[in-house]
């Protein structure tokens, strides 16, 4: 079973509904972070938890006190053990970030906030563990922090200064926590971006649209826009990529919001109307996700165009059609393709968008992976990053590509592959993750099997065609096992098939979307997008841009907390060039002249 001994399902069920869990409430990565299992020793549940935590690329710190109290997850079956280990001295540093550019202390970090999950098999049980670890912290001069970023998350302030957080549901609801808290929450975790936004100095006078998913990450960006360089923001987000409460908090604090009311959820005509009064706010930057807004400007709105004197771009969906434009001489400001940066496909794709959308669905059906065989079409960045947390999960996976090297490539890091015909109708789970529309079409609906799952990773308009099937005859059902899903009923056959998230992107429509780590990885290199457009290319011919590799290494240098000018160790590489002189070969007749 992928790589797992097999064990009591219950224990499973319970080991990744903990691991969901982490990552859900505070909307963080469990890949790249540390964490700590406290509890019985060899405890079935705290074994697979480890297992599926370090197979999403998390750091075990093992179950030492002092490992443990420097994670940034810890799951426990002992609350005892678990407040003993957070008032310990090794428990009690902090680590207030400060800019080694300026010296200055950067009042949006605070200590680091571990998050304290418990590992047990039911709702029940959660709520008494949480309950008993908050006493005992309390007793021993805690204190409970108000308003919480999530609603299944009690901050707790210690004697020491230091916070953590203890996952108090197993339901974790996003959508019932307030969204001042959940915006505290974000601009806490993203200095990254604050940094590099910094960089940008005085921008009062001009105006930047962003076009993204409206959630509390993005409001991030654009309040450290405006407080940090004067400029006028404004956001924008059709419905169905629009967290309301979000939305409602940013004009609370007068950043211009153009979007549907929610009450418009379904009316793409409302969607169109939002986008037009955006455009027609006549930005002179512009943060575009898809190249749907500059793609307008261009098209309706030439008034608008004139104004505009930059686009930053986030997708590989949005790339691709700028440079159709510039080859047509078709475009008429400058691109920089964000999306292409390291520091954004290498983290944003491969990373987040494969592990907030499996623990998504995860979370949704709320049932072992390890029983269920996934089908995922793609093996592109997104791609790669599903099948490698599905495979963390304990799913069979089985990959779907139609490019012969990418196929190849994912049959050499250890998965399936398979023509879609004979794979569609065993999978449990269907995975679109190519950002192409018809993906899933008629034919793959048709073929699955009764109950099967379909989602979206990421995702664009209409990649899984449920229109189609529709038309072709199939009924949508009014209630669906699922919450948010679209239930699609074959008559002939009596099957149904369940598309989550109505088709849409599954993280970012069932969830808070990509976890912040990764955002404030690509909203950085946003912000080093928008100073590149704004210096070096201030007076460039229009065309798309890739972002330099010194403001890639900038990002990295900043990301680690390190200086400017060194990186931490003993080596140091010189230039390409320095080591290697092309008159240097390893036959010249001269000893010594070549390095080996």
């Amino acid at each position: 079973m992928a790589g797992f001994a097999l064990r009591n399902r219950a224990h499973f069920l319970a080991a990744q509904r903990a691991v969901v869990a982490a990552a859900r409430v505070g909307n963080q990565m469990i890949a790249g972070a540390t964490f700590a299992v406290v509890g019985e020793k060899d405890h079935p549940a705290l074994t697979v938890v480890r297992e599926i935590a370090s197979g999403l690329g998390g750091l075990d710190t093992g179950a030492t006190d002092s490992g443990a109290g420097a994670a940034q997850f810890v799951f426990f079956t002992d609350a005892h053990a678990a407040a003993k280990l957070l008032t310990a001295p090794a428990a009690a540093r902090t680590a207030a970030a400060t800019d080694s550019r300026n010296g200055a202390e950067d009042n949006l970090s605070a200590a680091l906030t571990p998050i304290f999950v418990p590992v047990v098999r039911c709702a029940d049980e959660v709520t008494a563990l949480s309950e008993a670890l908050t006493k005992q912290l309390t007793a021993a001069g805690g204190t409970v922090v108000p308003d919480a970023p999530r609603a299944a998350l009690t901050l707790i302030s210690l004697r020491n200064g230091r916070q953590i957080g203890v996952a108090t549901s197993h339901n974790f609801d996003f959508r019932q926590a307030d969204a001042a808290g959940r915006l505290a929450w974000a601009k806490s975790h993203m200095t990254t971006t604050a940094r590099l936004v910094q960089k940008l100095g005085d921008m009062r006078g001009e105006k930047i649209l962003i076009s993204l998913i409206l959630e509390p990450k993005t409001a991030t960006l654009a309040l450290l826009l405006r407080e940090r360089t004067g400029a006028d923001v404004a956001v924008f987000a059709p419905a169905n990529e629009c967290d309301p409460a979000v939305a409602a908090a940013l004009q609370d604090r007068e950043i211009i919001v153009f979007t549907p009311q929610q009450t418009e959820i379904e009316d793409r005509a409302a969607d169109i109307r939002a986008a037009q009064k955006a455009v027609s706010w006549k930005p002179h930057w512009l943060i575009d996700d898809g190249a749907h807004l500059v793609r307008l400007l261009h098209l309706a709105h030439p008034e608008s165009l004139q104004q505009l004197r930059g686009v930053a771009e986030e997708t590989t969906s949005g790339v691709t059609p700028l440079r159709g434009m510039a080859a047509a001489g078709a475009l008429r400001v400058p691109v920089v393709a964000v999306n292409d940066a390291p520091t954004k496909t290498l983290f944003d794709n491969r990373v987040g968008t494969g592990e907030s959308c499996i623990l998504t669905i995860a979370y949704d059906l709320d049932r072992p992976l390890i029983d269920s065989e996934i089908l995922v079409f793609g093996f592109g960045p997104v791609g790669f990053g599903v099948v490698r947390a599905a495979r963390a999960l304990g799913a069979k996976v089985t990959v779907v590509e139609r490019d012969p090297l990418r196929a190849l490539q994912a049959q050499t890091d250890g998965f399936h592959t398979a023509h879609t015909a004979q794979a569609v109708a065993t999978a449990d789970i269907v995975v679109s993750a190519t950002g192409y529309r018809d993906t899933i079409g008629v034919a793959e609906i048709l073929a699955a099997k009764s109950d099967a799952v379909f989602a979206v990773a990421g995702g664009v308009t209409d990649e899984i065609n449920s229109a189609a099937a529709l038309a072709d005859g199939a009924v949508q059902q009014v209630e669906s096992p699922y919450a948010g899903a679209l239930t699609l009923r074959r008559v002939d056959t009596n099957t149904d098939v369940h598309i989550l998230a109505f088709g849409h992107g599954v993280n970012y429509t069932s969830g808070e979307g990509n976890p912040i780590e990764v955002m404030d990885l690509s909203f950085a290199t946003q912000a080093a997008a928008l100073l590149q457009l704004r210096t070096e290319l201030a007076e460039a011919r229009p065309a798309v841009y890739e972002l330099s590799a010194q403001a890639v290494r900038d990002i990295a240098r900043v990301a680690l907390n390190l200086d400017a000018e060194t990186y931490s160790g003993s080596y140091t590489a010189p230039s390409r060039e320095a080591l290697t002189p092309w008159q240097n070969h390893r036959y010249r007749e001269e000893e010594g002249a070549c390095p080996r």
